[in-house]
């Protein structure tokens, strides 16, 4: 009887966090078959506060706000946003995949997306870093550096979300990265229309 009421063991992600970087497919394959735990949304949590880190960066918080309120700010707000982040982006996806035949369920892309933001999880320590010497010392060549860093961290999840939304939607990675640029190309127009000048 207490066995029958055992919760079952998650499974063991951390290989994913190693695989999907460069097995992409393979690894939501098997995500997708393991049973569901929590622990599958922590890429996108991780990586919704290395968001908001990088959005303090662009805005030039550093020279308003010092480098402990904007870490404690984004430990707070960046699990929700990395969530909200997943599931109105995992809409859109859904819905313009539809037109294209895909047969990714919500699930499936929101788990997708998630798992596309490694890269961006493990830019947080680089960002805060970042945000933290230019808070303190201003602009210099490691700043640059990581930069550039976090620069080539946002093109490889770029590549990521391609192919692991094209493994949700059981699409190719052309048809994969058309979805996801469909996307890109909505936002813009949107923001371009909605946006005074």
């Amino acid at each position: 009887m207490s066995a029958m009421n055992e919760t079952p063991a998650p499974p063991p992600f951390l290989p994913y966090w190693r695989s999907v970087w460069l097995k992409p497919r393979q690894t939501m394959a098997a995500i997708y078959a393991a049973p569901r735990h929590a622990l599958m949304w922590l890429p996108a949590i991780v990586g919704g506060i290395a968001l908001m880190m990088e959005a303090a960066i662009v805005g030039k918080f550093w020279t308003q706000l010092p480098f402990g309120q904007v870490w404690m700010s984004s430990l707070l707000l960046g699990p929700l946003a990395g969530m909200l982040n997943v599931g109105i982006l995992g809409f859109f996806v859904r819905q313009f995949g539809k037109l294209m035949q895909g047969e990714g369920d919500a699930t499936r892309i929101r788990l997708a997306l998630s798992w596309a933001t490694v890269p961006v999880a493990f830019a947080l320590i680089p960002t805060a870093i970042e945000y933290y010497l230019r808070a303190t010392e201003g602009e210099s060549l490691l700043t640059s550096a990581l930069l550039w860093l976090r620069t080539g961290l946002g093109i490889w999840g770029v590549l990521l979300m391609c192919l692991c939304v094209a493994e949700a939607q059981r699409f190719s990675f052309k048809q994969g990265a058309l979805n996801v640029l469909s996307i890109f190309v909505f936002f813009n127009v949107l923001m371009f229309l909605l946006v005074p000048r």
